[in-house]
């Protein structure tokens, strides 16, 4: 299980001011090559069709952070590396495909 106290959380800002909170992430996570990683995957959101950036950016930022979580939890916060997100990548986008309610679960019963 992760805990609170183990997430990193992201803040997206948008130019109107919208400031958005992504729950998903660990600290784990700091390593070089990570955020690079993250950068290639909003691009590739957006060419595969999230011509908003803003949407973009929000959906990968709360894959790329539910992936780190899933790396976490299978091999430990010090064992996150870029390479282990990129495999677990799949997994991540399963879940939020095919079990959102897990993530809202997860990640957001307590604030609600």
């Amino acid at each position: 299980m992760i805990t609170p106290d183990t997430r990193a959380h992201t803040l997206i800002g948008r130019p109107d001011s919208d400031i958005y909170i992504n729950m998903t992430g660990n600290l784990g996570m700091a390593k070089a090559g990570i955020g690079d990683m993250l950068t290639g995957t909003i691009v590739a959101m957006y060419g595969i069709g999230y011509r908003d950036v803003g949407k973009a950016a929000r959906v990968e930022v709360l894959v790329h952070g539910l992936t780190g979580d899933l790396v976490a939890k299978d091999l430990g916060e010090d064992g996150v590396t870029p390479d282990d997100v990129v495999q677990y990548l799949p997994k991540a986008l399963n879940i939020l495909r095919e079990e959102p309610q897990e993530i809202v679960k997860e990640y957001f019963s307590k604030i609600m």
